[in-house]
């Protein structure tokens, strides 16, 4: 009988961790280095590469060997194509958002979400498969015995019907420190690297 294969976690979590290791910048508007790391990390994703396998060269420590390997990275006026904005989304939607929270420095793993919402707006608009997948995930961290935490998560996303989109990513971050305040715990946990 053959030994079995390893069975390697989910593509964005590892991206995640890596970035939280590593420090990458997860600001959407950032102009100085435009999230690069991020951006060439989604586009191998798309094309199915993994962050956990040997041949993953997206790294502070590869930076030299980016362009020249994986050519041009996305920008802002030629982002993912649809295909691969529907590979990502099938990659993000399976991900655990509470690993990702506990691997990964707050509020930085927001700004993870938040890249990962903005690179696939166009499709997730029409399909809202984040929405369903990661709606209850951000919702089921929030205290679950706070009185007002309960007004809170009616009001957290605006719309049932709205996909959920970067904006409101900024809204779960204040609802976690508020939460944290009103269950007087020390503040969210830190990953520490």
């Amino acid at each position: 009988m053959m030994p079995k294969k390893p069975t390697l976690r989910n593509s964005f979590e590892a991206l995640c961790t890596l970035a939280s290791k590593e420090g990458w910048c997860w600001k959407i508007g950032c102009l100085t280095c435009a999230h690069m790391y991020f951006r060439y990390g989604f586009m191998e994703l798309s094309r199915g590469k993994h962050p956990d396998v040997s041949n993953w060269i997206v790294s502070n420590s590869r930076r030299d060997e980016l362009h020249a390997k994986l050519g041009p990275v996305w920008n802002d006026s030629q982002g993912p194509s649809a295909s691969e904005q529907y590979e990502l989304i099938a990659i993000l939607s399976d991900a655990s958002l509470s690993k990702i929270a506990k691997r990964c420095r707050f509020p930085s793993w927001l700004g993870y979400l938040g890249l990962a919402l903005n690179y696939t707006e166009k499709v997730e608009a029409q399909t809202r498969v984040l929405t369903k997948s990661w709606t209850p995930q951000l919702l089921d961290m929030l205290p679950k015995n706070a009185d007002s935490m309960h007004l809170m998560k009616l009001c957290l996303f605006d719309n049932s019907e709205a996909p959920l989109r970067w904006g409101d990513l900024v809204s779960m971050k204040e609802a976690l420190l508020i939460g944290a305040r009103i269950q007087d715990k020390p503040s969210i946990s830190f990953a520490v690297h």
